[in-house]
């Protein structure tokens, strides 16, 4: 497996805000959220996606049943 070196929130210097004579693009509260978040909460916070494994298997039951809702009608007329 190969891992990639991600910097952690530690490693790297939180953006600074706007000079005082600019007008912030965001609200305060807002920007302070966003300072103060962490790099395991943004983690945790943000949707998961399946994996290649879990789609596959999802993309097999979705045909077994398909091919199951198909079979079902002719069971029954004989």
């Amino acid at each position: 497996m190969i891992r990639l070196a991600v910097p952690s929130s530690a490693d790297t210097m939180p953006p600074q805000p706007p000079p005082s004579g600019e007008q912030p693009s965001l609200p305060d509260d807002v920007w302070e959220e966003f300072v103060h978040d962490t790099e395991a909460s943004i983690r945790d916070s943000a949707p998961k996606e399946p994996s290649a494994r879990a789609r596959m298997v999802t993309e097999r039951l979705r045909q077994q049943d398909q091919a199951t809702a198909g079979r079902i009608p002719d069971r029954r007329r004989q």
